[in-house]
């Protein structure tokens, strides 16, 4: 939202804006014909009621985005795999946590690290 980019540094929004210009251009036209429209719209007839409804069906549909996904956990040495392919399905990552640390007999070993994440369910599964 727009509060958390504002309270950003200057230099992380660049980064984010400017290395995906491309993209950021498109919205940012696209959100340009809709304040066109809003405006030729309240010029004319004064009435806002078609981009307001839109709207609102709009933020409707967005509410509902993630009505398909379920919780999963995520752990093992394909971690990073696990992950590529929940950011490809549409899902995201809800936390991540370790494990207990290792014993004092086994230093060396890693904790585990244990991933929630919201995955889309499959069109064979339960919803």
């Amino acid at each position: 939202d727009g509060t958390r980019v504002a309270a950003t540094r200057p230099a992380l929004v660049r980064a984010m804006c400017e290395t995906n210009a491309g993209p950021l251009i498109g919205a940012l036209d696209e959100a340009l014909a809709l304040i066109g429209v809003a405006r030729g719209s309240l010029a004319s007839s004064g009435s806002l009621a078609k981009i307001a409804a839109g709207g609102f069906a709009a933020r409707g549909e967005f509410e509902h985005r993630f009505a398909d996904l379920r919780p999963v956990s995520l752990t093992g040495d394909d971690l990073v795999d696990q992950l590529l392919a929940v950011g490809s399905s549409g899902g995201y990552v809800i936390d991540i946590s370790k494990g207990a640390a290792p014993p004092a007999a086994a230093p060396e070993a890693v904790p585990a690290t244990t991933v929630q994440v919201m995955f889309p369910i499959g069109d064979d599964e339960e919803k």
